[in-house]
């Protein structure tokens, strides 16, 4: 008598999450933004882009954060910057969020 395999339950999510929402960035300091987030159910964690174009595909990686509320640090007065948050959980990451900007005083 051997043992039975029965369907176990999956591990986490099969499916990536959705996209996160952007709620506000706001200006901490002039050389600093405050980015919140809505939070996405079914997501592990948030990987924070930001650039000085819109373009997603030349924003770069500042952090990767189990938080919904990130703090881009070391920007420059007077520039106007453009944020994208993606979800991520074991079955993959989801597409960017909408691009969101903001000009440093």
């Amino acid at each position: 008598a051997g043992l039975q395999i029965l369907d176990a339950e999956p591990a986490g999510p099969t499916e990536p999450p959705n996209a996160p929402v952007i709620k506000s960035v706001e200006e901490v300091t002039p050389t600093s933004c405050k980015i919140k987030i809505e939070v996405v159910p079914t997501a592990k964690d948030y990987k924070f882009f930001m650039g000085t174009t819109a373009d997603t595909a030349a924003m770069t990686l500042k952090d990767t954060s189990t938080k919904t509320t990130f703090i881009y640090e070391g920007l420059t007065e007077g520039t106007k910057y453009y944020f994208a948050v993606k979800a991520r959980n074991i079955a993959g990451e989801s597409a960017f969020s909408t691009v969101a900007n903001r000009r440093t005083f």
